[in-house]
């Protein structure tokens, strides 16, 4: 069972991926400086709680947000896809330093 605080964390993750394409955002905008590193800060936070490899963090974010009715559903689990390999990069240098 996850800590509830790790949920709190991923949810303001996806709260800031939601931003991104209420601006018009694509799945390449998440590289630009400031969402990627509010990325990483929520990566960092959550790492402290749980050290989750990036594919599980795709099934809890998925299984929250991502629904059939979802609007632009295909590009929203395209853009979690790319953060979450990036996850699992970040997972792997934290836990090899």
């Amino acid at each position: 069972m996850h800590d509830p605080k790790l949920f709190d964390v991923l949810d303001r993750a996806w709260n800031e991926i939601e931003t991104l394409f209420a601006g018009g955002g694509g799945p390449s905008f998440w590289q630009q400086a400031g969402y990627k590193t509010y990325i990483f800060r929520a990566f960092r936070e959550a790492y402290a709680i749980e050290s989750l490899h990036g594919d599980a963090v795709f099934e809890i974010l998925s299984a929250r947000h991502i629904h059939k009715e979802t609007p632009r559903r295909e590009e929203k689990q395209g853009i979690l896809r790319d953060i979450c390999d990036a996850w699992s990069e970040w997972k792997y240098a934290w836990d090899n330093r």
